[in-house]
This record gives C-alpha cells, structure tokens and sequence, in this order.
C-alpha cells in the first residue's frame, strides 16, 4: 500500500480561531464612548443670573416666576359640567353640579348671614344658660377673657408658676460675658492656628447676633477687598481659609458680614438677603494662646460667679460642656487649638441662652 504524504496541520482560514484585541499604548480604544464631564449653566433660559439656592451657594436654580396674568380664579376654573372634569372623575352627588351663580367653593369671600346663624336651633332658654355660664366663668381668678379688640373670643388661662427671675438674670449675665471674650479671642487669632487645616475655624456666628435672631446665617462674606487677595472665609459655613501664605503685613484685619433670609414682598414670594451682623477679626503673629486661655478663665469665673443662681440641672449641663476648656479643681484654663476653643464656646452660648 502506498503511504500518505501528511503535512503539519495549520489553522484554516475559514475557522480562525478568537481573536485577540491588542492594546493600545495610549489606553482606551477610540471605540470607547468617553464620559463627557458635566456642564454646569450659570445664567437662566431667558439670559438672567440663575437665582441663588438658600442653604448651598454654589447651586443655582432656573425657576420661571408664573404669570399673575394667565391664572384664572376659583370661580372661574370650578367645573360645573360633565365635560369639565379630567377622565375618570365626575362631581359628587349629592350635592351635585354647581349652579352657574354658585360661590360655595371661594373661601376668600366673607360669609352670609345664613350660612353663620341657624334660627331653627335656637332656644331662648338656652341661650340664656349659656350667657349665664360664660359671665360666671369669667367672675373666675384662674382665666381672663379675650377678644374685645380682635374678636377672637376665649378665656385664657392665667399663668400659676412664677418665671425664675435670678436664674434667667444670671444665664443672660453668662451669655454677654461669652460673647465678649469670643469676640475678643477672634481679635488676636494667630496666623499659625488659622493656617492649621486639620482644625478648620469656623466664625461662631451666635456671637454676633441678637438672642432673639440667633439662627444660623445663610451666607457669610468678606466686607474688606483687601483681606479677599489673602483670605477666604465659606459662604455656606463660615470657614476662614488662609490664602497666598496670609497678609503680607501683620496684624491685619478682616470683617466678615452675616447674611439672612427674609420675606420681603409675601405676596409675590419675593426673598431678600438682610445683613444680621458684622465679625471684626485680626491676624496676628502671635504664638502664645494666652489670650485664649484668659477668656476661658473669665468665663469660667463669672459662671462660678453665678454659679448658685442657677437651677442644679442647668448648672450640671453648663459645667460638663465648658470642662472641655476648664479645669474646676485646679482653676485653671485648658490647653487647646483656637478651633476647638471656637467650636466648644459657641455651643456653651447656645446652652446658656436657651
């Protein structure tokens, strides 16, 4: 028999086998959609600014102000037929459709006679009763009766516990001493501690503003533009950030205004940013904290002072938050970064005011 010539089996054309995609010393393949980095808008679709949001100062919105012209009132858009209502929905029955004349569903309109007095309940006897109970009730020492100006009648309740004038005089005498030496450490902040980014300082904005309106500000700003080329202080949370190695020239001073929200047109929902307070403060080459650690020891030694006008339960919640700056058995000032001293005085305020 005649032996076959056999050759080395190669891969056939027509069967390759899978293929591998080579790499590319650039990265990616071009074939690869690449993420398109997002493209914030900074004015409004009719051109204007974008109005500012509230609490985070770097969102804008684009929001169109409805036309006071293209609303139409109760009366005119109430359905009154069939067609008039959305598919699926249909008018209760009773009382049915309104009549073309109807006003029933306008709760701006004042109410008719009719619709406030009920003369087939009325009972002269009764009436009389009532009359009687009311004007003895009020021959009582325990409520005082209400509404002869506003009309608004109702019997209020005198109040029986007495306020406790010495604590409330001795926690406002606290307070205006925290805020004076707060004041007076953000005076003489050294250029080292305001530098220092593991402890960011924070303006403790309760220091400057009326206890009646001590609600955190909206936006804090630079007043000074020749502090703005070496500091920074955060809209949103009051942060003071070092810039460009501090000021070339110190002290130096930078004032740090207090921004608030409030209505200032209610019916057309218009909102104004009012000015609430001002933060004077100065960077200095100070590397001492001894200015610090003298507020602490003048806090401390007026809520001693104090201390026995003050109700047992607030003066143990008092005593825990500022031993965080205070020793009480060595009467003597702790040692702590200026952030820290900031941060702790700040909520001691909030305590002593509430």
């Amino acid at each position: 028999s005649k032996k076959q010539k056999t050759e080395p089996t190669t891969p056939s054309a027509a069967s390759p086998g899978p293929k591998v995609a080579k790499k590319s010393p650039l990265g990616p393949s071009s074939d690869t959609p690449q993420q398109q980095p997002t493209v914030l808008a900074k004015l409004a679709r009719d051109g204007t600014p974008l109005l500012q949001d509230m609490f985070r100062s770097k969102i804008g919105h684009d929001m169109k102000r409805p036309d006071e012209s293209e609303k139409t009132g109760i009366r005119t858009g109430w359905p009154r037929r069939a067609e008039d209502y959305p598919p699926g929905y249909g008018v209760a029955g009773p009382p049915g459709f309104c009549l073309p004349d109807c006003d029933c569903m306008d709760d701006q309109r004042p109410q008719k006679s009719w619709e406030t007095s009920k003369a087939w309940i009325e009972e002269a006897s009764r009436t009389a009763a009532a009359v009687t109970a009311i004007n003895g009730l009020e021959k009582i020492s325990a409520v005082r009766r209400r509404g002869q100006v506003s009309n608004n009648f109702f019997f209020e309740t005198t109040p029986i516990v007495v306020p406790d004038r010495e604590h409330i005089r001795a926690s406002r005498d606290i307070a205006r001493e925290v805020e004076t030496q707060i004041r007076i450490v953000l005076k003489d902040m050294s250029l080292a501690a305001v530098s220092d980014t593991s402890n960011p300082v924070r303006i403790p904005a309760i220091a400057f503003l009326k206890p009646a309106e001590d609600y955190e500000p909206m936006s804090f700003n630079t007043l000074d533009a020749k502090s703005s080329s070496w500091a920074r202080v955060g809209t949103d949370d009051g942060q003071l950030l070092i810039t460009s190695g501090g000021p070339p020239t110190r002290p130096a001073s930078l004032r740090i205004e207090l921004r608030a929200s409030e209505m200032e047109d209610a019916s057309k929902g218009e909102v104004s940013s009012v000015v609430k307070g001002v933060a004077d403060c100065t960077v200095t080459d100070s590397t001492s904290a001894t200015t610090m650690m003298s507020s602490t020891v003048s806090v401390a030694t007026r809520f001693m002072d104090q201390n026995s006008q003050l109700t047992r339960s607030v003066r143990v919640l008092l005593q825990v938050q500022l031993e965080k700056l205070f020793d009480f058995e060595t009467k003597t000032a702790k040692e702590t970064s200026l952030a820290r001293w900031l941060e702790t005085m700040a909520v001691f305020l909030r305590m002593v005011r509430t």
